[in-house]
This record gives structure tokens, C-alpha cells and sequence, in this order.
């Protein structure tokens, strides 16, 4: 006897045994463990400047507070960095994981960059 031929003979046994490969199916997924999850890098950006002979104490009052400030209103931050050194300061910028890609992600760090930049050639011209 054939297999085609039990279940033609007998539909409702094979409606009941095609059941119980799917629930086998349904509860073998749902115990189904990720042994390893992918490392996935997050998204960081890194903003320097230098500001030649200033102190620490200046360039974390007049340019890595400000800059600061600006770059926390993007959404998607996790994580903001910054130190700030003699002539320079350094801000690393952590984004979450989302669909975005890190093209958008620098276009916004740009976009709210912009206006201190600007500034900060006004002052180097002035000098």
C-alpha cells in the first residue's frame, strides 16, 4: 500500500498525522536557540578640532560644550564621548543600531555642525 493510496483510503489520518509534523514544527522552532549572535559594530563618528594654543579649560568651555549640545539633539544617539586637550578636542558619537545607514547618520552630525564651523573660521579670520 502506497502512500498516496493510505490517504485517499484514510483523509482523516492523513489531516491528523500532517497536524502533528506541524506542531513538531512549531515547538522545535520555538526551542530553536543562536548559538552565536553576529558582531555588529555601532555606528560612531568622530569629531576633532583644534584650536592651536588654547588651554583644555577654553576648549572644553567655547568648543566641546557647545558642540556637545548641538549633537544631542540628533536622534538615534546611544553614547557621546569627548576629551579635550591641550589645542585640541576629540567627540566620538555613538549611534544605535537602526536601519539608518552611517551616511544619514553623518549627514545629520553635518547638518547641526554647520553653523559652528562657520563660526569658528570667523573667529580664525578675525585674528
Amino acid at each position: 500500500m502506497s502512500l498516496s493510496t493510505l490517504s485517499i483510503k484514510r483523509p482523516v489520518f492523513t489531516i491528523v498525522i500532517n497536524l502533528t509534523i506541524i506542531l513538531f514544527g512549531i515547538i522545535g522552532y520555538s526551542y530553536l536557540g543562536v548559538r552565536e549572535f553576529p558582531s555588529i559594530d555601532p555606528a560612531q563618528i568622530s569629531v576633532r578640532t583644534n584650536y592651536t594654543g588654547a588651554n583644555a579649560d577654553i576648549i572644553e568651555s567655547q568648543i566641546t560644550e557647545p558642540l556637545e549640545k548641538a549633537i544631542n539633539s540628533i536622534d538615534g544617539i546611544r553614547n557621546i564621548t569627548s576629551s579635550s586637550n591641550q589645542g585640541s578636542s576629540n567627540i566620538t558619537i555613538e549611534f544605535k543600531l537602526e536601519k539608518t545607514s552611517k551616511k544619514r547618520q553623518m549627514m545629520y552630525v553635518i547638518k547641526f555642525l554647520k553653523p559652528f564651523v562657520v563660526c569658528h573660521r570667523i573667529l580664525m579670520l578675525r585674528q
